[in-house]
Protein backbone atom coordinates (compact mmCIF):
# COMPACT_ATOMS: atom_id res chain seq x y z
CA UNK A 1 0.00 0.00 0.00
CA UNK A 2 0.98 3.23 -1.22
CA UNK A 3 2.33 6.25 1.41
CA UNK A 4 -0.67 8.31 0.16
CA UNK A 5 -3.16 4.91 0.69
CA UNK A 6 -1.85 4.55 4.21
CA UNK A 7 -2.31 7.57 4.81
CA UNK A 8 -5.55 8.40 3.59
CA UNK A 9 -6.85 5.61 5.62
CA UNK A 10 -5.34 6.79 9.09
CA UNK A 11 -7.53 9.67 8.32
CA UNK A 12 -10.38 7.74 7.77
CA UNK A 13 -9.92 6.07 11.11
CA UNK A 14 -9.30 8.93 13.18
CA UNK A 15 -12.67 10.60 12.21
CA UNK A 16 -14.30 7.02 12.34
CA UNK A 17 -12.82 6.76 16.33
CA UNK A 18 -13.73 10.49 16.81
CA UNK A 19 -17.53 10.13 15.49
CA UNK A 20 -17.85 7.14 17.66
CA UNK A 21 -16.69 8.56 20.87
CA UNK A 22 -18.86 11.69 19.96
CA UNK A 23 -21.35 9.85 19.40
CA UNK A 24 -20.82 7.76 23.04
CA UNK A 25 -20.94 11.25 24.51
CA UNK A 26 -24.03 12.38 23.08
CA UNK A 27 -25.98 9.29 24.17
CA UNK A 28 -24.32 9.70 27.69
CA UNK A 29 -25.89 13.26 28.15
CA UNK A 30 -27.83 13.33 31.10
CA UNK A 31 -31.47 12.89 30.60
CA UNK A 32 -34.46 15.08 32.06
CA UNK A 33 -35.19 12.65 34.72
CA UNK A 34 -31.20 12.81 35.70
CA UNK A 35 -31.08 16.93 35.14
CA UNK A 36 -34.74 16.90 37.75
CA UNK A 37 -33.08 14.40 40.32
CA UNK A 38 -30.02 16.73 40.10
CA UNK A 39 -32.31 19.91 40.59
CA UNK A 40 -34.33 18.11 43.91
CA UNK A 41 -30.93 17.40 45.04
CA UNK A 42 -29.52 20.51 45.20
CA UNK A 43 -32.82 21.89 46.82
CA UNK A 44 -33.00 19.70 49.34
CA UNK A 45 -28.90 19.95 50.58
CA UNK A 46 -29.78 24.23 50.32
CA UNK A 47 -32.85 23.31 52.76
CA UNK A 48 -30.79 21.79 55.05
CA UNK A 49 -27.97 24.40 54.81
CA UNK A 50 -30.02 26.74 55.84
CA UNK A 51 -31.43 24.67 58.68
CA UNK A 52 -27.77 24.25 60.13
CA UNK A 53 -27.29 27.98 59.28
CA UNK A 54 -30.21 28.42 61.83
CA UNK A 55 -28.52 26.10 64.60
CA UNK A 56 -25.10 27.93 64.12
CA UNK A 57 -27.10 30.91 65.17
CA UNK A 58 -27.93 29.27 68.50
CA UNK A 59 -24.21 27.50 69.07
CA UNK A 60 -23.04 30.93 68.69
CA UNK A 61 -25.97 32.66 71.06
CA UNK A 62 -24.90 30.02 73.32
CA UNK A 63 -20.96 30.06 73.84
CA UNK A 64 -20.20 33.52 73.48
CA UNK A 65 -18.26 33.78 76.86
CA UNK A 66 -16.58 30.13 75.74
CA UNK A 67 -13.68 32.20 73.49
CA UNK A 68 -12.79 28.40 71.64
CA UNK A 69 -16.30 27.28 71.34
CA UNK A 70 -17.25 30.63 69.92
CA UNK A 71 -14.54 30.43 67.38
CA UNK A 72 -15.63 27.12 66.24
CA UNK A 73 -19.47 27.86 66.06
CA UNK A 74 -18.61 31.19 63.89
CA UNK A 75 -16.55 29.34 61.42
CA UNK A 76 -19.09 26.56 61.15
CA UNK A 77 -21.88 29.36 60.64
CA UNK A 78 -19.82 30.98 57.72
CA UNK A 79 -19.07 27.65 56.27
CA UNK A 80 -22.94 26.22 56.48
CA UNK A 81 -23.48 30.14 54.48
CA UNK A 82 -21.16 29.10 52.17
CA UNK A 83 -22.84 25.66 51.70
CA UNK A 84 -26.32 27.51 51.21
CA UNK A 85 -24.29 29.68 48.68
CA UNK A 86 -23.02 26.69 46.84
CA UNK A 87 -25.76 24.73 46.44
CA UNK A 88 -27.98 28.14 45.45
CA UNK A 89 -25.57 28.40 42.73
CA UNK A 90 -25.79 24.49 41.77
CA UNK A 91 -29.46 24.67 41.99
CA UNK A 92 -29.43 27.47 39.23
CA UNK A 93 -27.29 25.75 37.18
CA UNK A 94 -29.09 22.47 36.88
CA UNK A 95 -32.58 24.25 36.33
CA UNK A 96 -30.62 26.68 33.10
CA UNK A 97 -29.98 22.89 32.02
CA UNK A 98 -33.35 21.43 32.69
CA UNK A 99 -35.24 24.64 31.17
CA UNK A 100 -32.67 24.02 27.67
CA UNK A 101 -34.04 20.01 27.99
CA UNK A 102 -37.84 21.13 28.40
CA UNK A 103 -37.93 24.26 25.65
CA UNK A 104 -40.96 25.02 27.83
CA UNK A 105 -43.11 27.62 26.56
CA UNK A 106 -43.30 30.69 28.60
CA UNK A 107 -45.89 33.07 29.19
CA UNK A 108 -44.51 36.35 27.60
CA UNK A 109 -43.15 39.30 30.17
CA UNK A 110 -45.76 42.23 30.95
CA UNK A 111 -45.33 45.99 31.05
CA UNK A 112 -46.34 47.45 34.04
CA UNK A 113 -48.98 50.42 33.20
CA UNK A 114 -48.03 53.63 33.27
CA UNK A 115 -48.80 55.45 35.76
CA UNK A 116 -51.38 58.53 36.60
CA UNK A 117 -49.97 59.58 39.91
CA UNK A 118 -52.68 58.75 41.47
CA UNK A 119 -51.73 57.16 45.08
CA UNK A 120 -54.56 55.34 45.51
CA UNK A 121 -54.76 53.78 42.37
CA UNK A 122 -51.12 52.53 42.42
CA UNK A 123 -51.36 51.57 45.86
CA UNK A 124 -54.30 49.21 44.27
CA UNK A 125 -51.98 47.79 41.68
CA UNK A 126 -49.10 46.86 44.44
CA UNK A 127 -51.40 45.18 46.55
CA UNK A 128 -53.24 43.23 43.95
CA UNK A 129 -49.62 42.33 42.34
CA UNK A 130 -47.54 41.59 45.32
CA UNK A 131 -50.63 39.10 46.63
CA UNK A 132 -50.77 37.66 43.51
CA UNK A 133 -46.86 37.35 43.37
CA UNK A 134 -46.77 35.44 47.34
CA UNK A 135 -49.54 33.29 45.98
CA UNK A 136 -46.87 32.37 42.82
CA UNK A 137 -44.35 32.40 44.76
CA UNK A 138 -46.03 29.29 46.66
CA UNK A 139 -46.98 27.81 44.28
CA UNK A 140 -43.51 27.63 42.40
CA UNK A 141 -42.35 25.76 46.09
CA UNK A 142 -45.29 23.32 45.59
CA UNK A 143 -43.83 22.68 41.75
CA UNK A 144 -40.77 21.69 42.97
CA UNK A 145 -42.68 18.92 45.18
CA UNK A 146 -44.13 18.24 42.06
CA UNK A 147 -40.91 17.40 40.38
CA UNK A 148 -39.92 15.18 42.94
CA UNK A 149 -43.48 13.49 43.34
CA UNK A 150 -42.98 12.93 39.13
CA UNK A 151 -39.33 11.16 39.16
CA UNK A 152 -40.94 7.79 39.75
CA UNK A 153 -42.85 8.02 37.14
CA UNK A 154 -41.59 8.05 33.38
CA UNK A 155 -39.64 10.88 31.44
CA UNK A 156 -43.68 12.24 30.28
CA UNK A 157 -44.26 13.14 34.07
CA UNK A 158 -41.54 14.50 35.01
CA UNK A 159 -41.60 16.44 31.71
CA UNK A 160 -44.62 18.07 32.50
CA UNK A 161 -43.89 18.80 36.58
CA UNK A 162 -41.23 20.69 35.03
CA UNK A 163 -43.07 22.63 32.28
CA UNK A 164 -45.30 23.79 35.80
CA UNK A 165 -42.57 24.92 37.63
CA UNK A 166 -41.28 27.01 34.70
CA UNK A 167 -44.43 28.48 33.48
CA UNK A 168 -44.71 28.97 37.57
CA UNK A 169 -41.97 30.85 37.96
CA UNK A 170 -42.56 32.74 35.18
CA UNK A 171 -45.65 33.91 36.07
CA UNK A 172 -44.29 34.84 39.40
CA UNK A 173 -41.87 37.20 37.79
CA UNK A 174 -44.34 38.53 35.76
CA UNK A 175 -46.59 39.89 39.06
CA UNK A 176 -42.80 40.50 40.49
CA UNK A 177 -42.31 43.41 37.56
CA UNK A 178 -45.67 45.13 38.18
CA UNK A 179 -45.54 45.44 42.13
CA UNK A 180 -42.36 46.84 41.67
CA UNK A 181 -43.50 48.81 39.30
CA UNK A 182 -46.11 50.21 41.64
CA UNK A 183 -44.10 50.28 44.23
CA UNK A 184 -41.55 52.91 42.35
CA UNK A 185 -44.92 54.93 41.66
CA UNK A 186 -46.31 55.04 45.05
CA UNK A 187 -42.59 56.56 46.07
CA UNK A 188 -42.89 59.27 43.59
CA UNK A 189 -46.48 59.58 44.52
CA UNK A 190 -45.23 61.18 48.17
CA UNK A 191 -42.09 61.95 47.20
CA UNK A 192 -40.56 59.65 49.61
CA UNK A 193 -36.82 60.57 51.17
CA UNK A 194 -34.86 58.90 53.66
CA UNK A 195 -31.65 59.90 55.22
CA UNK A 196 -31.67 56.64 57.17
CA UNK A 197 -27.90 55.18 56.84
CA UNK A 198 -25.92 52.19 58.12
CA UNK A 199 -24.32 52.92 61.65
CA UNK A 200 -21.25 51.50 62.42
CA UNK A 201 -20.04 49.58 65.09
CA UNK A 202 -16.30 48.81 66.63
CA UNK A 203 -15.85 46.02 68.94
CA UNK A 204 -12.38 44.33 70.32
CA UNK A 205 -13.24 41.45 70.25
CA UNK A 206 -15.00 38.55 68.17
CA UNK A 207 -17.39 37.91 71.24
CA UNK A 208 -18.36 41.92 70.52
CA UNK A 209 -19.10 41.41 66.96
CA UNK A 210 -20.84 37.87 67.07
CA UNK A 211 -23.42 39.80 69.59
CA UNK A 212 -24.08 42.77 67.64
CA UNK A 213 -24.96 40.44 64.33
CA UNK A 214 -27.12 38.41 67.02
CA UNK A 215 -28.80 41.72 67.94
CA UNK A 216 -28.86 43.46 64.25
CA UNK A 217 -30.24 40.25 63.16
CA UNK A 218 -33.26 39.91 65.88
CA UNK A 219 -34.30 43.52 65.18
CA UNK A 220 -34.12 42.63 61.27
CA UNK A 221 -36.50 39.83 62.03
CA UNK A 222 -38.98 42.18 63.93
CA UNK A 223 -38.30 44.86 61.64
CA UNK A 224 -39.69 42.24 58.58
CA UNK A 225 -42.87 41.96 61.06
CA UNK A 226 -43.32 45.53 61.26
CA UNK A 227 -43.14 46.02 57.60
CA UNK A 228 -45.70 42.94 57.18
CA UNK A 229 -47.96 45.02 59.20
CA UNK A 230 -47.57 47.99 57.52
CA UNK A 231 -48.48 46.10 54.38
CA UNK A 232 -51.41 44.75 56.09
CA UNK A 233 -53.20 47.94 57.12
CA UNK A 234 -52.47 49.38 53.87
CA UNK A 235 -54.84 46.48 52.25
CA UNK A 236 -57.03 47.05 54.75
CA UNK A 237 -58.01 50.95 54.51
CA UNK A 238 -58.06 50.15 50.35
CA UNK A 239 -60.74 47.54 51.36
CA UNK A 240 -62.43 50.51 53.39
CA UNK A 241 -62.31 52.70 50.93
CA UNK A 242 -60.17 55.16 52.82
CA UNK A 243 -58.98 58.29 50.40
CA UNK A 244 -55.93 59.64 51.91
CA UNK A 245 -53.20 56.79 51.88
CA UNK A 246 -50.12 59.01 52.94
CA UNK A 247 -49.68 58.21 55.93
CA UNK A 248 -49.83 54.42 55.82
CA UNK A 249 -47.92 54.68 52.68
CA UNK A 250 -45.32 56.80 53.94
CA UNK A 251 -44.88 54.49 57.57
CA UNK A 252 -44.89 51.17 55.19
CA UNK A 253 -41.27 53.42 53.36
CA UNK A 254 -39.69 54.24 56.90
CA UNK A 255 -39.82 50.43 57.73
CA UNK A 256 -38.94 49.15 54.75
CA UNK A 257 -35.72 50.96 54.27
CA UNK A 258 -35.08 50.54 58.07
CA UNK A 259 -35.31 46.51 57.50
CA UNK A 260 -32.82 47.42 54.27
CA UNK A 261 -30.81 49.42 56.18
CA UNK A 262 -30.30 46.76 59.01
CA UNK A 263 -29.54 44.27 56.39
CA UNK A 264 -26.36 46.40 55.11
CA UNK A 265 -25.00 46.29 59.10
CA UNK A 266 -25.66 42.58 59.10
CA UNK A 267 -23.19 42.42 56.06
CA UNK A 268 -20.95 44.57 57.98
CA UNK A 269 -21.36 42.80 60.97
CA UNK A 270 -20.53 39.30 59.29
CA UNK A 271 -17.31 41.07 57.52
CA UNK A 272 -16.02 42.17 61.17
CA UNK A 273 -16.92 38.27 62.42
CA UNK A 274 -14.72 36.54 59.41
CA UNK A 275 -12.11 38.85 60.30
CA UNK A 276 -11.67 38.73 63.91
CA UNK A 277 -11.54 34.84 63.91
CA UNK A 278 -8.25 33.31 63.68
CA UNK A 279 -10.03 30.16 62.47
CA UNK A 280 -10.18 30.37 58.73
CA UNK A 281 -13.67 29.38 57.28
CA UNK A 282 -15.08 28.91 53.64
CA UNK A 283 -15.19 32.70 51.63
CA UNK A 284 -18.68 33.86 50.00
CA UNK A 285 -19.89 33.32 46.82
CA UNK A 286 -22.97 34.04 46.67
CA UNK A 287 -23.64 35.97 43.54
CA UNK A 288 -26.90 38.03 42.30
CA UNK A 289 -28.54 35.00 39.87
CA UNK A 290 -31.53 37.48 39.45
CA UNK A 291 -29.32 39.93 37.53
CA UNK A 292 -26.80 37.69 36.22
CA UNK A 293 -28.72 38.24 32.88
CA UNK A 294 -31.67 38.74 30.83
CA UNK A 295 -31.78 35.12 29.63
CA UNK A 296 -35.78 34.08 30.04
CA UNK A 297 -34.49 31.06 32.50
CA UNK A 298 -33.16 33.98 34.62
CA UNK A 299 -37.11 34.77 35.85
CA UNK A 300 -36.67 34.98 39.67
CA UNK A 301 -33.64 33.97 42.23
CA UNK A 302 -35.34 33.05 45.32
CA UNK A 303 -32.10 33.59 46.69
CA UNK A 304 -31.77 37.62 45.46
CA UNK A 305 -35.34 39.01 46.93
CA UNK A 306 -35.97 40.89 49.92
CA UNK A 307 -39.23 40.56 50.39
CA UNK A 308 -38.53 36.52 50.92
CA UNK A 309 -35.87 35.19 52.30
CA UNK A 310 -33.61 37.99 52.31
CA UNK A 311 -29.90 36.82 51.52
CA UNK A 312 -28.30 39.32 53.45
CA UNK A 313 -30.48 38.06 57.20
CA UNK A 314 -29.17 34.46 56.24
Amino acid sequence: MSPRSLSSLSSSLTFALFATLTLGFSVQAASIRELANDFIDAHDKQVASRGEVATDRDTMKNNLDDTDKLRDAVKEFFNDRADVEKFATQKADVRDELFDETNTVLPAVQKAPKSNKNLLEDTQRFITAFDLWRAKDAEVQQRIEGIRQALPGDDTAVRTAVDAFFVSRRERRIQRDLWTAALKAMKADIKFRSTLKPTKFDADSLKGYTQEYLTDRDQWVALGMEVEVDYNALRAAISAGTADLTGLVTEYFNDKKARNVKAQELSKDRTSMQKNNPIKSAKSVFKNLFTKSNNAKVDEEEESLEQTTDHAGV
